[in-house]
């Protein structure tokens, strides 16, 4: 998977990025030819996310002022929510950046735990810390909690 120039979704700007590849090097495609149920899913802020059933994007009424805490306590959760009770199964979720971001929170707070299987986190944002502190925290702690409230 790894090219000179990177994978694709290191110039993610919203899922379409997944699908780019040819199928031999795509890990969407990779995953659903292997059997895998694959989900590729748009968070709030893309061009996707303007499309509003019965609101325009300019509209006063919808609240633009979020943030990633938002989407660690509604869209991630309500997301996995709807693929597992749709599927009845635990799921593999796959994160780069930000999703790995929201993804760390949301263990954080002891979400999710019962409807995942397992996690990859592609370009996880808690290893590009420079403080040796954060850096600790990130190499030891967040595995531990993660590794043990898993298993």
């Amino acid at each position: 998977m790894v090219t000179t120039q990177g994978y694709t979704c290191e110039e993610h700007l919203d899922s379409i990025t997944w699908l780019l590849l040819p199928a031999k090097q795509s890990l969407a495609f990779l995953l659903a030819d292997n059997g895998f149920d694959v989900w590729v899913v748009n968070t709030r802020g893309t061009k996707y996310s303007r499309q509003h059933t019965t609101l325009p994007p300019n509209s006063s009424i919808i609240d633009w002022n979020w943030s990633w805490d938002e989407l660690v306590a509604y869209d991630l959760p309500v997301t996995f929510k709807y693929v597992h009770d749709l599927t009845g199964q635990k799921l593999y979720y796959v994160g780069h950046e930000q999703g790995t971001l929201i993804a760390l929170a949301a263990f954080s707070q002891d979400q999710l735990f019962n409807i995942l299987r397992s996690t990859s986190l592609l370009s996880p944002i808690a290893y590009q810390m420079t403080s040796p502190l954060t850096k600790n925290a990130a190499e030891n702690i967040i595995f531990e909690v993660l590794v043990i409230k898993m298993l």
